[in-house]
C-alpha cells in the first residue's frame, strides 16, 4: 500500500507545493506515495470539513508548508496544526516541513499547545521536528537552487517513511512476533550535539569528531568509499568507532545509538557527500530520526565558529578560576556548564571552581592562589 501523507498549507502557496510535488512524482507514479490536499481529495458536494479531519486520521505523515500565510490561516492554526502535532507526540504519524518564505518559525509565538492524555498542556515548536531540508535555508529566497532543495528534500521525504513512526510498531505489527525488542529511548529531554568533520581524498574518506568542548580522540582512519553503503556508515564507519564517540558524548559504554537524540552537524568537503539524504540514516535497521536525532549540513565559516585547541594532557586535578562577571550573558550557565564537565573529566576530585565576578576579587584570588587553569 502507499504511504499517506497530507499536505497542510496555505492556499497562497499553491505554487510552491506543485513545483515541490513534481519530485514527489517517481514515487506516485509507482504507488509508494499517496498525496493528501484538500483540492484533489474533496468531492463537490462533501463536507470539506468532515473530509479533512477524517484524513487527519487515516494518514502516515505530514509535511507542513511554512509561510507567514500558513500561520495566518486560523484553520491550519486552530484544527490541522494541533490535530498533526498531537499525532505526531503520540507516535501514530511522522512530521516535517519546508520552509517557504520568512515567518520567525522559532519565535515562541509560532509554538502550539497540545495537551496528550494524562498528562500537562506543553508548548511545542515545530522545529524540534526534522525538516526535509536545512533549516537556514528559505526556499523563496532569490539565492535559493529550488529544484535541488526539492529534489533532496523528496529523497529525504521517503527515507521518513521507509519505516514506522517509534510508537507505531506495536499496532502496525500486530500478530507478528519480532526477531528482538525494540531498543529503548532513555528518558529525559537532553539532546546531545555532535560535529562531524568528513573529508573526501580521491576514493579514500577521513572522519573527524567534536563535541562542544573540542576534538573527541579517536582512531579513525581514512576509509574506502564504496557504492552501497549506508548513511550511518559513512558517518561512523565501524561499530567501534561510533561506541567510541557516542561513548565520550555521552558519558557511559557500550549504548546504543538509539538510547539520545543528537544533533549531527555535518561538514562534508565534497558534493558526492552533501548530496547524500542524511535523514536515511539507520543503525540495525532502526531509523535514527525516529528517535530524535537530526542532520543539518554546514559551511567552513559555520565550523569555525566552534575553534579547537591543543589537547593539553594534566598528571592530575588541579584548581580552577573562573572569571564570570555577573553582567555577562549566561554566566551563570557557563559556570554550571563548566562544573559538569569538571565532574565528568575528574569525578574523584570534588573542589568547584573559584569564580570571581569583578576586578578587585581577582586582583585578590590572584594574591592568595595561583590557580593552574583560567577559564574566561
Amino acid at each position: 500500500m502507499p504511504h499517506n501523507v497530507f499536505f497542510c498549507y496555505s492556499q497562497k502557496d499553491e505554487a510552491f507545493l506543485q513545483a515541490f510535488r513534481v519530485h514527489l512524482q517517481p514515487w506516485e507514479k509507482a504507488d509508494k506515495l499517496e498525496i493528501w490536499r484538500d483540492k484533489d481529495k474533496v468531492k463537490p458536494g462533501q463536507r470539506w470539513d468532515d473530509e479533512i479531519k477524517q484524513a487527519l486520521t487515516e494518514i502516515d505523515a505530514a509535511v507542513l508548508f511554512l509561510s507567514p500565510d500558513f500561520f495566518a490561516t486560523d484553520y491550519i492554526w486552530d484544527v490541522e496544526l494541533p490535530a498533526l502535532v498531537k499525532a505526531r507526540e503520540e507516535g501514530r504519524i511522522q512530521l516535517s516541513w519546508l520552509h517557504l518564505r520568512h515567518c520567525n518559525v522559532d519565535h515562541a509565538d509560532r509554538a502550539i499547545e497540545i495537551a496528550l492524555d494524562g498528562e500537562a498542556a506543553k508548548s511545542i515548536k515545530l522545529t524540534v521536528y526534522q525538516g526535509l531540508h536545512d533549516k537556514n535555508i528559505v526556499i523563496a529566497d532569490p539565492s535559493t537552487q529550488r529544484d535541488a532543495v526539492y529534489a533532496k528534500a523528496a529523497a529525504n521525504l521517503m527515507a521518513l517513511l521507509s519505516e514506522p513512526a517509534p510508537e507505531r510498531s506495536a499496532w502496525l505489527t500486530a500478530g507478528r512476533q519480532s526477531s528482538r525488542p525494540k531498543p529503548a529511548r532513555a528518558p529525559g529531554n537532553t539532546v546531545y550535539e555532535l560535529t562531524i568533520r568528513l573529508t573526501l581524498r580521491g576514493s579514500q574518506l577521513s572522519r573527524e569528531f567534536f563535541h562542544p568542548y573540542g576534538r573527541i580522540p579517536v582512531n579513525s582512519p581514512p576509509w574506502p568509499m564504496q557504492a552501497g553503503i549506508n548513511a550511518f556508515e559513512i558517518l561512523f564507519g565501524s561499530q567501534e568507532t561510533c561506541d567510541a564517540v557516542l561513548g565520550t558524548l555521552w558519558g557511559i559504554d557500550l549504548a546504543p545509538p538509539v538510547r539520545h537524540p543528537v544533533r549531527v552537524r555535518i561538514q562534508a568537503n565534497a558534493p558526492r557527500l552533501t548530496d547524500i539524504p542524511w535523514m536515511s540514516a539507520a543503525w540495525e535497521d532502526h531509523l535514527l530520526i525516529s528517535y530524535g536525532w537530526t542532520f543539518e549540513l554546514i559551511r567552513e565559516t559555520a565550523f569555525d565558529a566552534t575553534p579547537t585547541y591543543p589537547d593539553v594532557t594534566l598528571n592530575t586535578p588541579c584548581s580552577v578560576l573562573v572569571i564570570a562577571p555577573t553582567q555577562t550573558p549566561d554566566a551563570d550557565a557557563h559556570v554550571r556548564d563548566l562544573q559538569e564537565r569538571l565532574d565528568h573529566a575528574w569525578p574523584v576530585y570534588h573542589e568547584p571552581p573559584h569564580r570571581v565576578r569583578d576586578w578587585d576579587s581577582l586582583q585578590r584570588t590572584w594574591r592568595q592562589r595561583r590557580p593552574r587553569l583560567v577559564y574566561y
